[in-house]
Protein backbone atom coordinates (compact mmCIF):
# COMPACT_ATOMS: atom_id res chain seq x y z
CA UNK A 1 0.00 0.00 0.00
CA UNK A 2 1.31 3.73 -1.05
CA UNK A 3 1.16 6.39 1.57
CA UNK A 4 -1.14 9.32 0.16
CA UNK A 5 0.32 12.46 0.34
CA UNK A 6 -1.75 14.26 3.10
CA UNK A 7 -3.59 17.94 2.16
CA UNK A 8 -1.81 20.78 3.72
CA UNK A 9 -4.30 23.67 4.52
CA UNK A 10 -2.79 26.64 4.30
CA UNK A 11 -4.39 29.99 6.04
CA UNK A 12 -4.00 33.14 3.77
CA UNK A 13 -2.32 35.80 5.63
CA UNK A 14 -4.74 39.34 5.86
CA UNK A 15 -1.90 41.96 4.54
CA UNK A 16 -3.52 44.19 7.80
CA UNK A 17 -2.30 41.06 10.14
CA UNK A 18 1.13 40.78 8.06
CA UNK A 19 1.54 44.93 8.41
CA UNK A 20 0.75 45.19 11.66
CA UNK A 21 2.07 42.29 13.51
CA UNK A 22 5.12 41.84 11.49
CA UNK A 23 7.18 44.75 12.43
CA UNK A 24 6.39 45.68 16.11
CA UNK A 25 7.97 43.95 18.98
CA UNK A 26 5.57 45.16 21.66
CA UNK A 27 2.42 43.84 19.63
CA UNK A 28 3.39 40.41 19.53
CA UNK A 29 4.26 40.71 23.33
CA UNK A 30 0.77 41.49 23.49
CA UNK A 31 -0.70 38.77 21.46
CA UNK A 32 1.71 36.30 23.39
CA UNK A 33 -0.18 37.40 26.64
CA UNK A 34 -3.65 37.43 25.13
CA UNK A 35 -3.62 33.81 23.76
CA UNK A 36 -6.04 31.51 26.21
CA UNK A 37 -5.98 27.33 25.58
CA UNK A 38 -3.72 27.75 22.39
CA UNK A 39 -6.35 30.15 20.25
CA UNK A 40 -3.70 32.44 18.92
CA UNK A 41 -5.80 32.57 15.86
CA UNK A 42 -8.64 34.45 18.17
CA UNK A 43 -5.69 36.75 19.49
CA UNK A 44 -4.65 37.80 16.32
CA UNK A 45 -8.41 38.60 15.29
CA UNK A 46 -8.53 40.55 19.03
CA UNK A 47 -5.50 42.42 18.31
CA UNK A 48 -6.16 43.46 14.96
CA UNK A 49 -9.80 44.99 16.26
CA UNK A 50 -8.00 46.65 18.83
CA UNK A 51 -5.84 48.52 16.59
CA UNK A 52 -8.47 49.18 13.53
CA UNK A 53 -10.61 50.48 16.74
CA UNK A 54 -7.87 53.03 17.54
CA UNK A 55 -7.09 53.98 14.35
CA UNK A 56 -10.95 55.31 14.04
CA UNK A 57 -11.39 56.52 17.53
CA UNK A 58 -7.71 58.94 17.15
CA UNK A 59 -7.37 59.38 13.32
CA UNK A 60 -3.84 58.32 14.09
CA UNK A 61 -1.16 55.61 14.12
CA UNK A 62 -2.08 52.96 16.59
CA UNK A 63 1.25 51.59 17.30
CA UNK A 64 2.48 54.85 18.43
CA UNK A 65 -0.44 54.72 20.72
CA UNK A 66 0.08 51.24 21.95
CA UNK A 67 4.09 52.30 22.77
CA UNK A 68 3.16 55.67 24.62
CA UNK A 69 0.23 53.72 26.60
CA UNK A 70 2.99 51.17 27.38
CA UNK A 71 5.79 53.76 28.29
CA UNK A 72 3.20 55.82 30.55
CA UNK A 73 2.50 52.34 32.53
CA UNK A 74 5.59 51.03 32.57
CA UNK A 75 7.09 50.71 36.60
CA UNK A 76 10.61 51.30 37.33
CA UNK A 77 10.09 49.37 40.72
CA UNK A 78 8.48 46.40 41.96
CA UNK A 79 7.65 46.22 45.66
CA UNK A 80 9.16 43.20 47.58
CA UNK A 81 8.07 41.94 50.84
CA UNK A 82 11.54 41.20 53.04
CA UNK A 83 11.47 39.92 56.80
CA UNK A 84 14.16 41.89 58.39
CA UNK A 85 14.21 41.34 62.39
CA UNK A 86 10.78 39.75 62.70
CA UNK A 87 8.78 42.22 60.48
CA UNK A 88 8.01 42.11 57.36
CA UNK A 89 9.16 45.56 55.08
CA UNK A 90 8.22 46.31 51.81
CA UNK A 91 11.41 47.31 49.77
CA UNK A 92 11.35 48.94 46.21
CA UNK A 93 13.54 47.13 44.14
CA UNK A 94 14.46 48.61 41.14
CA UNK A 95 13.40 46.31 37.58
CA UNK A 96 14.86 45.55 34.50
CA UNK A 97 13.07 46.84 31.30
CA UNK A 98 12.10 43.13 29.91
CA UNK A 99 10.34 42.92 33.56
CA UNK A 100 8.74 46.40 33.72
CA UNK A 101 6.94 45.93 29.88
CA UNK A 102 5.80 43.11 30.96
CA UNK A 103 4.42 43.76 34.42
CA UNK A 104 2.96 46.53 32.02
CA UNK A 105 0.87 44.40 29.58
CA UNK A 106 -0.14 42.52 32.24
CA UNK A 107 -1.86 45.09 33.78
CA UNK A 108 -3.32 46.53 31.05
CA UNK A 109 -4.79 43.48 29.85
CA UNK A 110 -6.55 42.67 33.42
CA UNK A 111 -7.86 46.21 33.56
CA UNK A 112 -9.34 46.37 30.44
CA UNK A 113 -11.05 42.30 31.22
CA UNK A 114 -12.48 44.33 34.53
CA UNK A 115 -13.70 47.08 32.10
CA UNK A 116 -17.29 47.80 32.56
CA UNK A 117 -19.78 45.79 30.92
CA UNK A 118 -21.35 48.06 28.62
CA UNK A 119 -18.35 47.47 25.90
CA UNK A 120 -19.24 43.88 24.83
CA UNK A 121 -15.71 42.97 22.67
CA UNK A 122 -12.80 42.67 23.92
CA UNK A 123 -11.09 44.80 21.16
CA UNK A 124 -13.20 47.63 21.64
CA UNK A 125 -12.43 47.19 25.70
CA UNK A 126 -8.32 46.86 24.85
CA UNK A 127 -8.51 50.02 22.56
CA UNK A 128 -10.35 52.33 25.04
CA UNK A 129 -7.79 50.89 27.53
CA UNK A 130 -5.17 51.72 25.18
CA UNK A 131 -6.28 55.02 24.44
CA UNK A 132 -6.95 55.81 28.19
CA UNK A 133 -3.03 55.10 28.80
CA UNK A 134 -1.81 56.92 26.01
CA UNK A 135 -3.51 59.80 27.81
CA UNK A 136 -2.52 59.31 31.34
CA UNK A 137 -6.05 58.05 32.63
CA UNK A 138 -5.74 54.40 32.74
CA UNK A 139 -5.95 51.82 35.43
CA UNK A 140 -2.79 50.76 34.65
CA UNK A 141 -1.20 54.15 34.98
CA UNK A 142 -3.16 54.46 38.40
CA UNK A 143 -1.65 51.16 39.43
CA UNK A 144 2.28 52.12 38.21
CA UNK A 145 1.23 55.74 40.41
CA UNK A 146 0.48 53.77 43.69
CA UNK A 147 3.59 51.46 43.54
CA UNK A 148 5.83 54.37 42.75
CA UNK A 149 4.07 56.27 45.73
CA UNK A 150 4.71 52.70 48.02
CA UNK A 151 7.96 52.44 47.06
CA UNK A 152 8.48 56.59 48.26
CA UNK A 153 7.26 55.32 51.26
CA UNK A 154 9.12 52.75 52.04
CA UNK A 155 12.57 54.41 50.54
CA UNK A 156 14.01 55.20 54.10
CA UNK A 157 14.34 51.40 54.99
CA UNK A 158 16.68 50.74 51.48
CA UNK A 159 18.61 53.06 49.70
CA UNK A 160 17.70 56.41 50.07
CA UNK A 161 16.62 56.71 45.97
CA UNK A 162 13.21 58.50 45.38
CA UNK A 163 11.43 56.89 42.19
CA UNK A 164 8.94 59.28 39.89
Amino acid sequence: MSRSKKKINKRVVDSDLSDFLSNSQLIQMFLLRLIKKGKKRLAYKIIIETLKNIQNKTQTDPIKIVEQALRYTTPSVEIKARRIGGTVNSIPIELDVDRGTSLAIRWILSSCKTRSVKIKTMSHRLASELIDNSNKMGNAVRKREEIHKIANINVRTSKNKVYE
